[in-house]
């Protein structure tokens, strides 16, 4: 009967598949295999190279790894079997499972094995956004339940009693909630993929299919088809994060008139049912609201208008392979999470519109370069993911130019060159036909005639692949009517790009007045109570405001919310060019929690939220074990695998204690994601480095700087490492570098003077030390002035270690608990060879018990002394904290003196070691461990 109820699922299936597809969000696959139970053990997926500890409940997809420290059991759903893997590894296919290393056991068969298409990639897409805001919308009708033979009937009703009789039993579980979901009974799969999500700490990917479930399950109004058009028009001339050649003139101007148009008796659509945002209101939270919205709105007889002039591109990179378009608040450095992606757009097309058309004009692509991106082909990209088949919508694309050109903006015009003939032709009788109606086509064929001639050949418009040519715009034919367009002003495009420097007058939009949350939200001053406030007033109105207008509060807040905490990873991204501190993140996680609340059914908000709140437990050194800064970043990943900056994270939190293989990886796969990024290569050096690999350091900070050459803090940093490999001349010329950038980085000055030192011009070495603590003198005390007192003590240390010491105690008395300098001091003691070191690093791990390199750094000196008593307590934590850490076993394995546990111990460290030097090492010391 197991059998045949499996063989029913696997029918039903294919029966059910799009249903089980539309719950689905942007990038869904099909998972292969499921962890259901771990001792110990990790999950690598596929393409990346951090291995991430594996948690029950994690889907498993081809291409991905599972290595088994200790132990972890698995399902495989193409064979329908369990396997269990003990200190072993094997890979994830298609068909079947491959064992690399290891002990395998033979698998046992299931007589349940199903699993949903789950999300693999980013989550931050709008059509998920959308399909959520339905509901709340209450704007789409609960589907009818499929009809279901009496056998159907009869297994789905077995199913059942499997999963009573067997509670524990997940595959059962997980097959009888897919089951409920494709049978239609809605509410009862929510309720299951509720316990399953209880009982499996891994499975977050079961909110993707519970979520849409839900809306399903919702009975909800249908409203009455009545031919609305819905529009968004988008302009953004200043861009606060591009440099100045980057800036447009007449983006915001042409967004302007093409609102004007629209909402005027000609253009026909409703100011109620248009959202216009303008310069600093085009944020990418914003903009994806709006569409969302617009989206979600629409029905069967409706039409959506999507106009856009910004900058739009698509990166060659692979990783990051789309095509974006830039909002307000864009950072090149990361454009999967700060920009909108056209496919995003197109999984709307595809999967959530019900609208009968859309109707997209995209007036972008005026620089083939942004920054160091080099863009040659967003409206090739954007008109190849536009022109694909959709399901329900008849979609027209026009865009300005094609593939290697670019969008000129023209003086004369005082618009973009597209804009103005787009304009021109709806508002006149120029690009009618013969009776007077302006169609795709009409309108399409005078746009490119135009701007073609007016730019000299230079510029072409393009549209869509299969343009709908006799969709209808206009009717009927009309006197000219002025919307912002001298139809005098035609002729030859003189061309605005050069002329003027900077951006052009930003265009404001009538806001509603700014309360004093969204005011503090603005200014970076909202406190977490003020937030948490805010939501909880909000939702007590529920029942006292309209829905129409408990929605719109609702997303307004929201919005602000999320821009806030936008602002504060777009901080993050800056790594050492700004101050990154504890309270920044914490008020991060407290802004993305309160946008969750308003929309819990958005994956990618909980994602920064827990991204936030991972990095607050790095600051406080709490690294492993539940709500460790792992276990959260970890999370961040499991619910959006684009999140470089939770990569990045999590090499922090392994850089600091000592795990550089590991750091290494998550750093890579960071940069694999967002290769723009700086911060991550500076990270990725620093492991370099640390693990004595200087030379490719140097390599990979010399590369950040060809990508940010504006960044001071790297120049610095490439000094300090060329220092390290005696190269003075070339370090100087990098410390140099990093004061033309920032005059008043004193750091650089102690950079210089040890340059000197090492070549032993003591006068220049002198003056440069003077120079650099005159500059310290007249700094407030802070974070600041406490850093560049370190970094000067640690330059100091190898050749005046007193003076260094002197430095770190000033900096001691101002700040007790200041970590660097205490590990400074700690470090510069252990390489005297005097005691005071291990006072030190005991007071370190009194003050932070996390810290890993401490409890180890204090056992090292206590085993050295003879003191193996003191020692143990040190390494019990630091095998606590760190249990894949060699160096904690291996010095336990010392600290042991021979006993039988020696033995254990230096086996387990063996296992763990990575290094060759180290494994020689610890062999060497097990060959000699004998019992008493």
């Amino acid at each position: 009967m197991a059998n045949r109820l499996a063989a029913w699922i696997r029918q039903a299936a294919e029966v059910f598949t799009p249903l089980v597809i539309l719950a689905a969000p942007l990038l869904a696959s099909q998972p292969v295999g499921l962890i259901t139970a771990v001792t110990g053990g990790a999950v690598r997926r596929a393409g990346t190279l951090y291995a991430a500890r594996a948690k029950p409940g994690d889907a498993l997809f081809p291409g991905d790894r599972v290595i088994a420290a200790e132990g972890v059991a698995f399902a495989f759903c193409p064979s329908r079997r369990s396997w269990s893997i003990t200190k072993a590894t094997v890979d994830i296919g298609a068909q079947r499972v491959t064992a690399i290393e290891g002990h395998v056991d033979a698998p046992s068969d299931l007589p349940f094995c199903v699993l949903p298409p789950v999300e693999t990639g980013t989550v931050s897409n709008i059509r998920f956004y959308a399909d959520d805001l339905r509901e709340s919308l209450e704007l789409r009708p609960s589907p009818a339940a499929p009809a279901l033979s009496e056998e159907q009937q009869a297994a789905l009703r077995t199913l059942e009693a499997a999963a009573a009789a067997a509670p524990a039993d997940v595959m059962t579980a997980l097959a009888y909630a897919v089951a409920l979901s494709q049978a239609g009974r809605n509410a009862e799969a929510v309720a299951q993929y509720t316990r399953i999500e209880r009982i499996l700490p891994g499975a977050l990917w079961t909110r993707e299919v519970r979520q849409p479930a839900e809306r399903r399950a919702a009975s909800l109004p249908i409203r009455a088809l009545g031919g609305t058009t819905y529009a968004v028009v988008i302009g953004i001339s200043r861009y606060p994060l591009l440099p100045g050649q980057d800036q447009l003139q007449y983006a915001a101007a042409d967004a302007a008139d093409f609102y004007k148009y629209l909402t005027s008796p000609a253009g026909g659509v409703l100011k109620e049912n248009s959202t216009l945002l303008l310069g600093r209101t085009a944020t990418r939270a914003a903009i994806r609201s709006a569409i969302a919205e617009s989206f979600a709105k629409a029905r069967e007889n409706d039409t959506i208008v999507l106009y856009v002039a910004a900058h739009g591109i698509a990166p060659d990179e692979q990783a990051i392979s789309d095509a974006y378009l830039l909002s307000y608040d864009s950072d090149p450095e990361d454009l999967p999470h700060t920009a909108i992606r056209m496919s995003e757009v197109q999984a709307l097309l595809q999967g959530s519109s019900r609208a009968r058309e859309v109707r997209v004009f995209i007036d972008a692509c005026r620089s083939g370069r942004i920054g160091s991106i080099v863009s040659k082909g967003f409206n090739r990209d954007a008109t190849r993911i536009l022109g694909q088949k959709n399901a329900s919508s008849l979609v027209m694309a026009l865009l300005a130019s094609r593939a290697q050109e670019t969008s000129f903006e023209c003086e004369n015009f005082k618009h973009g060159a597209f804009t103005y003939y787009v304009l021109r032709g709806l508002s006149t009788d120029e690009a009618a036909d013969s009776v007077g109606r302006i169609t795709a086509d009409s309108l399409f064929h005078y746009v490119s005639e135009h701007v073609h001639e007016a730019t000299l050949s230079k510029q072409t418009p393009v549209s869509n692949p299969g343009l709908l040519a006799s969709l209808l715009l206009r009717r009927d034919r009309q006197e000219s009517v002025d919307f912002g367009v001298d139809s005098a002003a035609g002729g030859r495009c003189e061309n605005a790009r050069g002329r003027f420097s900077g951006a052009g007058p930003e265009q404001s939009i009538p806001d509603a007045e700014e309360t004093p949350l969204e005011r503090d939200l603005q200014s970076g001053t909202a406190t977490k109570s003020e937030v948490d406030q805010a939501v909880s007033d909000l939702q007590a109105l529920a029942g006292r405001l309209t829905a129409t207008d408990y929605d719109l509060q609702k997303e307004r807040l929201r919005v602000a919310l999320e821009n806030a905490g936008q602002r504060i990873l777009l901080r993050y991204l800056k790594g050492e060019a700004v101050p990154q501190t504890r309270e920044m993140f914490e008020l991060g996680a407290a802004l993305f929690a309160a946008a969750h609340r308003l929309a819990p059914g958005d994956n990618y908000l909980l994602s920064r939220e827990l991204f936030c709140e991972g990095r607050v437990q790095v600051f406080q050194m709490n690294y492993d074990g539940p709500g460790g800064a792992i276990d959260l970043l970890e999370d961040a990943i499991r619910l959006d695998g684009s999140a470089s900056y939770a990569y990045n994270a999590i090499g922090i939190a392994l850089l600091q204690q000592a795990e550089y293989d590991r750091a290494e990886a998550a750093f890579r796969d960071a940069i694999r994601l967002a290769p723009y990024w700086i911060y991550p290569r500076h990270n990725l050096a620093l492991a370099l480095e640390e693990r004595g690999d200087a030379r490719r350091a140097v390599e990979v900070y010399r590369a950040a700087l060809d990508l940010r050459p504006q960044y001071a803090y790297l120049a610095y940093n490439l000094g300090i490492t060329l220092e390290k490999l005696n190269r003075s001349r070339t370090a100087r010329e990098a410390f140099n570098q990093a004061l033309v950038l920032d005059p008043a980085m004193a750091r650089a000055y102690t950079g210089i003077g040890v340059s000197y030192a090492l070549e032993g011009s003591r006068n220049k070495a002198e003056t440069a030390y003077r120079q650099a603590l005159r500059m310290l003198e007249r700094m407030p005390l802070g974070e600041d002035l406490l850093t560049a007192r370190h970094d000067l003590a640690l330059l100091l240390s190898a050749g005046d270690p007193d003076r260094a010491l002197e430095l770190w105690k000033d900096n001691l008395a101002q700040a007790p608990a200041h970590l660097p300098s205490l590990i400074g001091m700690a470090e510069t003691y252990e390489r005297l060879g005097r005691p005071e070191a291990i006072e030190i690093y005991e007071g370190i791990t009194a003050l932070q018990n996390g810290y890993v390199a401490a409890h180890l750094a204090a056992a090292r000196l206590l085993i050295a002394a003879g003191r193996f008593a003191e020692a143990s307590p040190h390494l019990a934590q630091a095998r606590s904290l760190a249990p894949e850490n060699a160096a904690a076993w291996e010095l336990s394995g010392d600290a042991a003196q021979g006993s039988p546990e020696a033995r254990v111990y230096y086996e387990t460290a063996l296992r763990l070691a990575r290094d060759r030097a180290q494994r020689v090492r610890i062999l060497r010391k097990g060959a000699q461990t004998s019992p008493r």
